[in-house]
């Protein structure tokens, strides 16, 4: 597949770049946002199978290489960060903002490769094996910082739950929510939001970072799964209620095969039933990571106990 890349305005100072890999049926899938205000900022790389993109989406938006200063990881999921060691190898002056949890899984991402390749198989070896991040690229984050960007500011929050070292950055002018995968996947073709919920998802976490969320007020939702979600508030409160049923389901049906739990999912979400109306490619993209989803909830009841509202 050649090179197809294309940029998306958010506000007058964001804009995303479709970073989605040259995977069939991976179109409209990873968001890398890109903040120009006095300096340059990155928000997730996508993984290193979108390196080539990224650069050219920089060059597009006449960005110089040398002015970029922090790429911000919203987690180091291989598809949102698995790039990033590639990448500062052309961003001499950008520093790597991390969540303590990840900071030494970038520095060394051997243990983070074999569990990548235990969940997607040959998925990971298409996205590609991230190259370590020199410790002295690597910045430390902690929830609540603030970083002024020049007349922007982002503010860091912990919000785990999709992974114990996801992060969501707020931009407190506009209140624009950098929400990475906090809440959820969404197709915005058709509206749809997924749950993004593979092992170790962590329910209770969850649950509880979707209602920090909300106290926000944030004004819209830069998903890391695709583009930009208006009604920040409905969306959030809208996944969490998804997460809700989804909870219920899979707790009385867990012992069912998981093609079954996903049909009486598809069948009962009326959000997720839109899964229907998507071409066959991105179908089996979706169909895949919902099927991860479903496995999800099931080792966090397997572990933690059934559901109970």
């Amino acid at each position: 597949m050649g090179l197809k890349m294309s940029i998306h305005d958010i506000s007058g100072q964001i804009d995303l770049i479709d970073a989605s890999p040259p995977i069939h049926g991976y179109q409209k899938f990873i968001s890398v946002y890109v903040i120009r205000d006095e300096t340059v900022s990155i928000v997730d790389t996508g993984p290193k199978a979108s390196l080539k993109k990224v650069l050219a989406g920089l060059k597009k938006l006449g960005i110089d290489l040398f002015d970029v200063s922090y790429v911000f990881l919203t987690h180091i999921h291989l598809d949102h960060a698995g790039g990033v060691g590639d990448l500062i190898d052309y961003l001499p002056n950008a520093s790597v903002l991390v969540h303590e949890k990840g900071a030494p899984h970038l520095e060394n991402p051997s243990r983070l490769w074999e569990s990548t390749k235990t969940v997607l198989r040959d998925l990971a070896d298409e996205y590609g094996k991230m190259k370590p991040v020199p410790k002295d690229r690597l910045i430390i984050g902690y929830d609540g910082d603030r970083l002024s960007l020049g007349k922007m500011m982002l503010r860091f929050l912990n919000t785990p739950g999709h992974a114990s070292h996801h992060r969501c950055f707020l931009e407190e002018r506009s209140r624009i929510l950098f929400v990475g995968e906090a809440a959820g996947t969404y197709v915005k073709d058709i509206g749809m939001t997924r749950p993004a919920t593979p092992f170790p998802f962590n329910l209770d976490y969850s649950l509880k970072t979707l209602e920090g969320l909300v106290q926000l007020r944030p004004s819209s939702l830069c998903y890391a799964h695709f583009g930009l979600g208006n009604d920040a508030v409905g969306k959030l409160e809208q996944y969490r209620q998804q997460l809700v049923l989804w909870a219920e389901i899979i707790s009385e049906k867990m012992d069912s095969p998981h093609e079954k739990i996903l049909r009486c999912l598809i069948n009962e979400d009326k959000n997720l039933n839109r899964i229907e109306d998507l071409s066959e490619n991105i179908n089996k993209r979706e169909h895949y990571y919902s099927l991860n989803s479903v496995n999800g909830f099931i080792k966090y009841f397997e572990k933690y106990g059934k559901y109970s509202s």
